[in-house]
């Protein structure tokens, strides 16, 4: 039997910050196990897929997909982990809008605001 393997990591992420539309924004943040990758990442601390299936409650193939559509759409940066190179790390970009509230994050992208 053969282990799942992490995808390679998209093409590094522009110095610009990114520009998303409404359509954008309300297609990859309707998914509640992509809004719980963002919620478990925005301590700034990475994490594997492995780690993330617990948040996700999905199996690690599916928490995988949710990552890959996340890191495409510019809000996750995979890099290989330092601990595991087979597996990929994932982080929030820097120019993420997120901002710690105290009651959680928040998202500001101008046409809404998302509150993890």
């Amino acid at each position: 039997m053969t282990a799942m393997s992490e995808p390679t990591p998209p093409s590094p992420a522009p110095s610009q910050p990114l520009r998303w539309s409404e359509d954008e924004i309300f297609a990859v943040m309707s998914n509640h196990a992509r809004r719980r990758i963002i919620k478990a990442l925005a301590s700034g601390q990475g994490r594997t897929a492995t780690d993330l299936t617990a948040t996700t409650g999905k199996k690690l193939d599916a928490t995988i997909k949710d990552c890959c559509i996340l890191a495409k759409a510019g809000f996750l940066q995979m890099s290989p982990d330092p601990v595991d190179g087979r597996k990929m790390r994932y982080t929030l970009p820097p120019h993420l809008p997120i901002t710690p509230t105290a009651s959680g994050w928040e998202l500001d992208f101008g046409c809404c605001v998302l509150r993890v």
